[in-house]
């Protein structure tokens, strides 16, 4: 149901269906939940808080044989350094708990996917705008190291 009412202490099953095959490169979609939040009566100071939840949750269809095939490439633009993620696989990729170091210091850059066939550049740090080489560590979808060094352009 595009609507439904979940009981305190209950839960609610959420079903997606496909109505289309993934062809060679996986299809993505976002499924996006909303709180419906009640109106709540104004109390005798005047004002009251409500929480409202939403939640974005990435979906990927992608065939079994799908690989993702990810490069990596560093550059000093006039932004700032950046980090681009560059898919040209089948599959999406996925890195969690990015860190990226450069001259003894060590940043922490949160998760990152990469849909297939696309480039995702990721700003980094000021900090890192005189590095020659960034040392790139994170774990894959398989939370399977992922180490890589790369050359600054």
């Amino acid at each position: 149901p595009m609507n439904f009412t979940v009981a305190p202490g209950r839960s609610q099953v959420v079903r997606v269906a496909l109505r289309q095959a993934p062809g060679t490169a996986s299809l993505t979609y976002r499924l996006i939940l909303r709180q419906k939040v009640q109106p709540q009566p104004v109390s005798a100071a005047g004002a009251s808080v409500t929480p409202r939840y939403v939640f974005s949750l990435p979906l990927f269809a992608e065939l079994p044989t799908a690989r993702p095939n990810v490069s990596l490439r560093a550059v000093q633009g006039a932004q700032g350094p950046a980090l681009t993620f560059q898919n040209a696989g089948t599959g999406y990729g996925v890195f969690r708990n990015i860190k990226v170091t450069a001259a003894g210091k060590t940043f922490e850059l949160g998760n990152q996917y990469v849909l297939s066939g696309s480039t995702m550049p990721l700003r980094l740090p000021d900090e890192l705008r005189d590095a020659r080489t960034l040392e790139f560590t994170a774990e894959d979808a398989s939370q399977k190291p992922v180490r890589v060094t790369v050359n600054v352009e």
